[in-house]
């Protein structure tokens, strides 16, 4: 990775927690007590489709969902910029 601008070398190391956010959805009350294990959520995107990455809820970039081995990461598409 890149050094950051000499103005923000001091922040470099700080930890910040990057969200993947696949989907949302609004479910009332009854709904949720009655999700039980096997129960399948319909998010609002479709497969294929990107997710978007968030530092502190802010958009910060876009990506598609990609398999590694046994695992799930996300291959960076579009990196938002601040207009």
């Amino acid at each position: 990775m890149p050094d950051p601008a000499p103005e923000y070398a001091h922040l470099a190391d700080v930890p910040l927690r990057l969200e993947a956010m696949l989907g949302r959805l609004t479910m009332n009350m009854r709904a949720v007590a009655s999700l039980e294990k096997g129960s399948v959520l319909t998010l609002s995107r479709s497969a294929g489709d990107n997710v978007d990455l968030c530092v502190a809820g802010v958009d910060l970039a876009s990506g598609e969902i990609v398999v590694i081995e046994d695992r799930i990461g996300v291959r960076i598409t579009d990196l938002l910029t601040v207009e």
